[in-house]
């Protein structure tokens, strides 16, 4: 099916590129321009006082954030993450791993959970082990490819770091500083790794195997957070400009679409089962669903969200779980 839809976006790609972007092909140059710069800096919106949030709500502190492994959830809250599975409509938690505010994002991996924590990175399987990797350069954010392949960025500097086994590791140069960088699986061909800069509200593939960095685009107004879902396709939230993007990865980035949302989306997943779009509008607690499959962003469901839901994955099952970041707890959809 998604071959299908890809097919679709592509047609429409080349006509929807200048709607939310100041260019489909911008340059490095044109985006470091100061005097270029869009609104950017995009966080969530409070969420309001009341709410009716559906599907089953589990109490639990603030989360800060939430992976999944195919069916496995991690639950980052209160200095740990806890992993385990949803179970009758309920988190059932197996291991608990201690993750300090000096570890950055947790990204998945095919096969684990990787946490960047300064000078070494955190890689946790879905059983709770951890293995520990030193890095010769400090990093905020980590992810890693399915062949082993660790790419570290950081906050602070405009470079990633690329970490293959064996070798001594090779840095690229990059647009401003990473604060989220995820990797996209790519189906036959060698996964996409790509990152944002929220301050400039900036996407951009690295081209880790060949040690380059790829084009950079602008989202929208303010991005928020990205997405992979499957086969090159991964999703952006625009916080600031109240939309939703699908964009590909193939061989370089390439926005397809966007649709507008309730006011100032944040959290985005992909529902693998599904071949569905979901992110969650914090302003309005509400969560919104929307299918590519004809290769247009077409509106499925809506639901009520947890107040804060800055958190959201959707299992390889179809289940689709949402966290608060403000204790009102886990949501299940």
């Amino acid at each position: 099916m998604l071959s299908a839809v890809k097919i679709a976006a592509k047609t429409l790609g080349l006509a929807l590129c200048t709607i939310t972007l100041a260019a489909c092909g911008t340059s490095v140059t044109e985006v470091a321009n100061d005097d270029q710069a869009p609104v950017g800096n995009a966080t969530p919106a409070a969420s309001p006082a009341e709410n009716n949030p559906d599907g089953v709500v589990i109490p639990m502190k603030a989360i800060d954030d939430l992976e999944h492994v195919g069916n496995t959830l991690a639950i980052r809250t209160e200095g740990k993450l806890l992993i385990g599975d949803i179970e009758d409509k309920d988190f059932r938690e197996a291991h608990s791993v201690d993750l300090d505010a000096s570890c950055g994002d947790v990204t998945a991996a095919h096969d684990a959970f990787v946490s960047a924590c300064g000078e070494e990175v955190k890689i946790i399987s879905p059983e709770g082990n951890v293995d520990t990797q030193q890095l010769e350069h400090p990093a905020t954010v980590a992810v890693r490819t399915s062949d082993g392949t660790l790419i570290t960025g950081d906050d602070q500097q405009s470079e990633v770091w690329i970490y293959r086994q064996g070798e001594d590791p090779t840095s690229v140069g990059v647009e401003k500083t990473t604060d989220q960088m995820i990797v996209v699986d790519n189906g036959d061909s060698p996964d996409a790794v790509v990152r944002i800069n929220r301050e400039y509200s900036l996407i951009q593939d690295v081209h880790w195997q060949d040690d380059k960095q790829g084009p950079i685009l602008r989202v929208g107004s303010g991005v928020g957070q990205i997405a992979a879902g499957t086969n090159g396709v991964l999703l952006a939230s625009d916080t600031v400009g109240d939309q939703l993007a699908l964009y590909s990865a193939e061989e370089i980035i390439r926005l397809h679409q966007t649709i507008p949302t309730p006011e100032s989306p944040w959290a985005v997943a992909w529902d693998k089962k599904n071949q569905q779009a979901w992110t969650i509008s914090t302003a309005k607690n509400k969560v919104v669903v929307y299918s590519p499959q004809t290769g247009t962003l077409e509106l499925q469901r809506e639901a009520n969200a947890v107040a804060n839901a800055t958190s959201l994955v959707v299992l390889d099952n179809g289940v689709a779980v949402a966290g608060s970041s403000s204790g009102a707890g886990l949501q299940i959809l």
